[in-house]
């Protein structure tokens, strides 16, 4: 199954990880990848990473958000670290192990450039082991949305951003 998490509303990261916790539930091998996020210090990483969650795996492959947050990083330097973030999705694929796998910030790389977004589609129609895969990101793709099986869009009604109130440590990170 593929699904896909997208908009400018709060809950795309917070729903697959709850899909995590219940697939964890019933033993499943789990596997995460954050393609932004970098070392920013997520809660959902610091829980999987101290208590070694039985089979839930999370690896953060991104060097932070872009243009956000003290971002001094090249967009360059950005896209490298998108194409590694897809040869890390790529490889959990090819490997068989992960029953589920997490491809959180995966609907944002074609913001940087398109064609990272032309990879993650090659990557996903050329799965062979067919692994429950979800994308989350904030635009829409219609690529991505026409492979999926379950498409939901989160959409923002209101938000603190908006009012300038930065994120909030165990609400939005």
């Amino acid at each position: 199954m593929l699904i896909y998490y997208y908009g400018d509303g709060k809950g795309k990261t917070t729903a697959a990880l709850g899909t995590v916790l219940r697939a964890a539930g019933y033993g499943w091998p789990c596997l995460v990848i954050q393609a932004i996020k970098g070392n920013w210090p997520t809660g959902e990483a610091k829980l999987i990473g101290a208590t070694k969650i039985p089979n839930v795996s999370i690896v953060s492959a991104g060097l932070g958000f872009i243009g956000i947050c003290k971002d001094n990083k090249k967009r360059s330097e950005h896209v490298v670290a998108a194409r590694g973030a897809l040869e890390k999705a790529r490889q959990a694929i090819a490997s068989r192990r992960w029953r589920l796998i997490v491809l959180d910030e995966f609907g944002d790389l074609g913001e940087l450039d398109n064609r990272l977004n032309e990879q993650l589609m090659r990557i996903i129609e050329s799965r062979v082991s067919k692994p429950n895969i979800i994308i989350t990101g904030h635009r829409y793709h219609r690529s991505i949305a026409q492979a999926a099986d379950i498409v939901t869009k989160m959409a923002k009604i209101k938000h603190r951003y908006d009012c300038g109130i930065m994120a909030e440590r165990g609400i939005d990170y």
